[in-house]
């Protein structure tokens, strides 16, 4: 049995969970992993840098990609073993973030709005900026971030709604085509 973290690191290559967690980044203006609360930047990926920004009417510890309050980080690394804030931790952050909010089975699946409504049920409160968050803030729109995670999503050449292992009816068609032409 994989532990959680091993679970997370396998879901890393799954392309429904990529998009996710780029669609995620672009929601809450994460535009890279050194991005702090209100649109400065940080270098020192050895630990959340954990600076009290006040802007646009909030004040807020958050910080990287993911837009991660510090309190959120110290709960997620101590649960998955991480002792920095690089790149890599940050993805598993988002995945854990996920799963204790509910939306991860839903996102491994690939449906993405079941995800987005678990993450906000009962007052949840993942990331503000997202559809269905409940967080009081000021939202994206369903249909530009379910247009963005499709994008992300066909970036990874997987048809929205489809798996890796599903056969569309075009790829069967010319499997045909081949078949047909191989007998002749």
């Amino acid at each position: 049995m994989p532990t959680l973290r091993e679970q997370y690191e396998a879901d890393l290559r799954l392309p429904q969970i990529r998009a996710t967690l780029d669609t995620i980044a672009w929601a809450e203006g994460g535009r890279s992993y050194g991005t702090l609360y209100g649109g400065g930047t940080f270098s020192d990926f050895s630990k959340h840098p954990n600076r009290r920004i006040t802007a646009g009417g909030y004040t807020s510890t958050a910080a990287g990609r993911y837009q991660f309050l510090y309190s959120t980080y110290v709960d997620h690394s101590r649960t998955l073993g991480i002792t920095d804030f690089s790149p890599h931790s940050q993805d598993l952050l988002a995945l854990r973030e996920a799963d204790v909010k509910g939306g991860l089975p839903y996102f491994r699946r690939g449906d993405f709005v079941g995800g987005l409504k678990a993450l906000g049920a009962n007052g949840r409160c993942a990331w503000a900026a997202l559809p269905y968050a409940g967080c009081n803030q000021k939202m994206r729109g369903i249909n530009e971030t379910v247009n963005y995670y499709n994008s992300k999503l066909n970036g990874n050449n997987i048809v929205p709604g489809q798996t890796q292992n599903q056969i569309s009816p075009g790829m069967i068609a010319v499997g045909f085509l081949v078949f047909i032409l191989l007998i002749d």
